[in-house]
């Protein structure tokens, strides 16, 4: 009865042997810093264990390096810490820190793409509100083999960035910020819209290059299918289509007014000076355009040019058309005079 008592007392305590240094490793709060109460760290894509501990020392996140490698491993997520940048409150245990890096410890960032951006604009932003590499997006764009990959049939994924806000994290790897924007496209551009195109006559590449231009065109939800109609109906007749976004699209300082030489730029994309289509699109466009540019609206127009409150005149004949641009026209000298009378005030 002695013997199992003892034996009992020697299990007993060399249970607490084992259990309470897991215990402290585990949930034991790591000392709070002096100053502060967040702390910031990036963990970078294919980082291991060892640098990232390191990372959270240096930040004063944890106490011991060792331990926080112990925790991961007791926890067995040591191959499961994600990229990113995490911004925790110290004072955190390691089983704490390791739960919000795991789960909501990733600092993320609404960004809304606009209808209408180009990849670069898009990069641009990027890089700016996320530290997401403007370089990579940019070659994720046009890398061949990740398009292939992608199941798009073009030379660019300009075009297939959906625009839609995005939750993302800040330096989060470029490649997978394109898939995410190029996945929420395939999920709008569903099967009947494929079959549509198709019977139109079009490629899905040729739609949503159209469907672009449509965009850098229209602000009204009312003009989309009349101006696609326009396009639609040049392309038929073997009509330049003469459409200023893909100009705006070639000149390294758009969006401006554009001027009589910037129509002469000798570009594939210039549809004043090439029959048809641009090779591809010059922008990202929403949901409104590609229907719109599938659906057109049933009309003779060929022209059409802007009244100046971001609506358009259309017109069937080319003389109705010139009238329309001098009334556009006029309309600018008179911004311009009210402008010069409103300076002269001040």
């Amino acid at each position: 009865m002695l013997f199992r008592y003892k034996t009992l007392v020697i299990f007993s305590w060399l249970a607490m042997m084992v259990v309470f240094p897991v215990y402290g490793v585990l949930f034991h709060p790591n000392k709070l810093p002096l100053s502060g109460h967040f702390g910031r760290v990036v963990v970078e894509k294919g980082q291991s264990l060892v640098e990232i501990a390191d990372s959270f020392k240096k930040a004063g996140l944890v106490e011991s390096a060792r331990q926080f490698i112990w925790t991961a491993k007791i926890m067995r997520v040591e191959k499961k810490l994600p990229a990113g940048i995490f911004v925790v409150p110290f004072g955190l245990s390691n089983y704490d820190l390791l739960k919000r890096l795991l789960y909501s410890g990733i600092y993320t960032e609404n960004i809304t793409v606009r209808e209408g951006w180009t990849a670069r604009k898009i990069a641009d932003v990027l890089q700016e509100k996320c530290d997401i590499d403007s370089a990579k997006f940019i070659e994720a764009v046009e890398n061949p083999e990740f398009i292939q990959q992608m199941g798009i049939e073009a030379n660019s994924l300009e075009g297939y960035l959906f625009p839609e806000t995005y939750n993302l994290y800040l330096g989060m790897d470029a490649y997978e910020v394109v898939r995410k924007m190029v996945v929420q496209f395939k999920s709008m551009f569903v099967d009947s819209l494929k079959y549509r195109a198709f019977a139109l006559g079009f490629s899905v590449n040729e739609i949503i290059t159209l469907a672009s231009i449509i965009e850098g065109e229209v602000i009204y939800n009312s003009e989309a299918q009349i101006v696609s109609a326009v396009y639609h109906n040049r392309l038929r007749k073997r009509m330049l289509l003469q459409a200023d976004p893909t100009i705006q699209y070639i000149i390294p300082d758009s969006p401006r007014r554009l001027h009589y030489s910037d129509l002469k730029i000798e570009s594939p994309y210039n549809t004043y000076l090439n029959l048809g289509l641009p090779p591809g699109p010059i922008g990202n466009p929403g949901k409104r355009a590609i229907l719109a540019a599938l659906y057109p609206a049933s009309s003779d127009y060929l022209y059409f040019v802007a009244k100046g409150d971001g609506y358009h005149y259309f017109n069937t004949t080319m003389e109705g058309h010139l009238s329309d641009k001098q009334k556009f026209n006029q309309y600018r000298r008179q911004v311009a005079m009210e402008k010069e009378d409103l300076n002269d005030k001040r």
